[in-house]
């Protein structure tokens, strides 16, 4: 994997507008870990919630240094939070992270 000299402008203002993803998807696996009612499925889906927003996180670092297929990766991880998020009727993180999506999809190479 190579980096590219330098990142765009437009990938970078991406990648710290997504954080704001991985802070939906952090803080809905900790209301999931900490805040439900322990059943198992809830434990689940919260463990869940904290490795999307570690992929989130990790598509973030990519799409700000600049790392081949970084567009790419980052499209999976915040279909993957939108999905999460639709099943945890979380419409916000439904919105933040389909948006941001789309709009990385857009600004590939």
């Amino acid at each position: 994997m190579t980096d590219s000299p330098r990142a765009d402008t437009a990938s970078k203002l991406l990648a710290v507008a997504g954080l704001l993803a991985v802070a939906i998807s952090a803080l809905t696996g900790y209301a999931l870990v900490a805040l439900g009612d322990g059943t198992l499925g809830e434990l689940g889906l919260g463990a869940l919630a904290f490795v999307v927003a570690l992929g989130e996180l990790a598509a973030c670092w990519m799409l700000y240094t600049g790392r081949e297929h970084a567009h790419d990766a980052a499209i999976i991880a915040f279909a993957v939070g939108m999905a999460l998020a639709f099943v945890g009727w979380n419409v916000v993180g439904v919105a933040v992270c389909g948006l941001l999506a789309v709009l990385v999809y857009w600004r590939r190479d």
